[in-house]
């Protein structure tokens, strides 16, 4: 029913590696699936404060990623998906 493949290519290794996405315990096993890619700081003008953004790659949206942003004064980041 099944054959093992000797050399499977990219795209297997990594369909399979993503469908562990559908079965995680909770919502911190996300984290084994991003990366950072750079991480800035910034002066936001509008408040007279700073954010902290960064840049993440993301298994499942590798063209757009994920932008985690810590504002001075927010209690919880902004999480933008398609950075």
């Amino acid at each position: 029913m099944f054959r093992q493949v000797s050399n499977p290519e990219k795209w297997h290794l990594d369909t399979i590696r993503l469908g562990e996405l559908l079965y995680l315990r909770d919502v911190n096993g996300i984290w084994k699936f991003a990366s950072v890619r750079d991480i800035y700081i910034k002066n936001d003008d509008d408040e007279g404060g700073f954010q902290i953004v960064a840049h993440l790659h993301c298994d499942w949206e590798e063209e757009h990623g994920l932008d985690v942003i810590f504002k001075s004064g927010w209690d919880m980041p902004l999480i933008k998906i398609g950075g």
